[in-house]
């Protein structure tokens, strides 16, 4: 017994210790022979014959010294193997040390190594003949009577046996499916201990674990880029609205001078157009900033939809008067129009989807809003649906149309930013609804929907 330096006691072994329990036994054995059963033995056959002998040569001392001699090194003998036992019971490694433990081992190694390094033919015809051929064997064996018990007791174990290493197979392969199908789900933190696998299994988990490596380390490093992207984008729009605001502020004075020259006042008018397009599309890189960030505050209140888009589209009559767009606006049947929402990013969602359809609903057309409740697994909505007639034609992916600066003026001569859709699909998102675009031929159609609240 010795303590180590976390002072756990622990058994000291010695090199006798880790020799095979076989060889303990056997030693034990040949002591036991030599000195108890072979002299008792040769004792017993000879007993009339050295009888006289015997009691001749007890009247001698030296006799008796070499009697205790004997029995000495039989004790110190039997003692030190019994005290080994001790050990080696107390150490636990019984097992572990024999030579049929090592040798069940270097079958199983060998059987490994042929199932892990072989081909398909190696790994499953050639195992399942000699199944079928170890079967037929004892088989025969137990029909023509001989070892008719071993043989049956053989056979029923081998099968046992192939079960459980076909079952083993099969719960390994579950395990690993499972972790696949975790991480198709999105946890990418799940792997597989490869170590515990063989064959097939092995490789699949490996797969399993680099596949899901590489998705962790992508996804990690589109996370990092994106959010490079979006500081980058908020802090240079930070850096331009300073300057921005100046000039904004400039041109207003300038506007104030009553310029007489037309072409001052021109020039004035450009400066003051463009700068105000510029401040729109610096506000809105700001807030698609925000909401990539998360960094929106929500006060969310109890909202009348129905209402929200009538005072939208009275802000918006004169430019859909100008380009000569008629809405219609539809909601029979609507039973609850009450949401809850933010204010204020509830009207910039409104304010980006009306803005859209005055760029680009073709001149002369009308564009229809209907309002409709509707019940699905999530319970009671209302759907906010917005369509009009395309000036131009639509992309065939129009997903690509709620991504950043995407645009369906791909010419970019319009006012727009690009971004309307994109802060319109995140706000209604961040507040608890959906929102989604399709398309008929050239018709354009905006879905956004709520739950209904009491």
């Amino acid at each position: 017994m010795r303590t180590d330096e976390n002072r756990t006691k622990k058994i000291k072994l010695t090199d006798f210790d880790h020799t095979p329990i076989e060889l303990l036994i056997f030693i034990a054995v040949v002591t036991v022979l030599v000195f108890i059963v072979a002299p008792v033995s040769l004792g017993l056959a000879y007993i009339d014959e050295v009888r006289t002998e015997a009691m001749d040569l007890l009247k001698n001392y030296y006799v008796y010294i070499i009697l205790g001699i004997v029995v000495f090194l039989f004790d110190i003998i039997m003692l030190g193997l019994y005290y080994s036992l001790v050990r080696r019971i107390k150490a636990g490694h019984i097992w572990k040390q024999s030579l049929l433990y090592k040798f069940i081992q270097w079958c199983k190694q060998g059987l490994y190594s042929i199932y892990d390094n072989g081909n398909v033919l190696l790994k499953s015809v050639v195992p399942y003949i000699g199944l079928i051929l170890v079967n037929l064997v004892l088989l025969i064996t137990a029909f023509k009577g001989r070892f008719t018990i071993p043989s049956i007791l053989s056979l029923i174990l081998i099968d046992v046996l192939a079960g459980v290493f076909i079952f083993k197979q099969v719960n390994d392969r579950g395990e690993i499916v499972s972790v696949m199908k975790k991480i198709i789900s999105g946890d990418l933190s799940q792997g597989t201990d490869t170590s515990k696998y063989h064959g097939d299994n092995k490789e699949l988990s490996e797969a399993v674990n680099s596949i899901g490596g590489t998705i962790r380390g992508a996804v990690e490093q589109s996370m990092k880029d994106e959010r490079m992207r979006t500081d980058l984008v908020a802090n240079v729009s930070h850096d331009i609205r300073t300057p921005l605001t100046s000039i904004i502020n400039y041109v207003d004075l300038i506007k104030r001078e009553n310029t007489v020259d037309p072409k001052i006042r021109e020039y004035v008018d450009v400066i003051d157009e463009k700068s105000q397009r510029l401040k729109t599309l610096t506000d809105d890189l700001i807030e698609v900033s925000k909401v990539s960030s998360g960094n929106v505050e929500l006060e969310l209140m109890n909202i009348n939809l129905p209402e929200m888009v009538t005072q939208a589209l009275a802000e918006f009559d004169d430019k859909l008067k100008e380009r000569k767009i008629s809405v219609v606006v539809r909601s029979e049947g609507l039973t609850n129009p009450q949401i809850m929402a933010d204010g204020k990013s509830l009207w910039r969602v409104m304010e980006n989807l009306l803005g859209n359809i005055c760029k680009y609903t073709m001149t002369g057309s009308r564009a229809f809003i209907d309002i409709v409740n509707y019940t699905d697994a999530n319970g009671e909505r209302i759907l906010l649906r917005m369509r009009n007639m395309s000036e131009t034609p639509l992309p065939e992916d129009l997903s690509e149309l709620t991504e950043r600066f995407i645009r369906g003026d791909e010419s970019r001569t319009g006012e727009g930013s690009g971004l309307g859709l994109s802060i319109a699909k995140s706000l209604t998102e961040l507040m608890g609804g959906t929102f989604g675009i399709s398309s008929e031929a050239d018709l354009f159609i905006a879905d956004i929907s709520f739950n209904t609240v009491k």
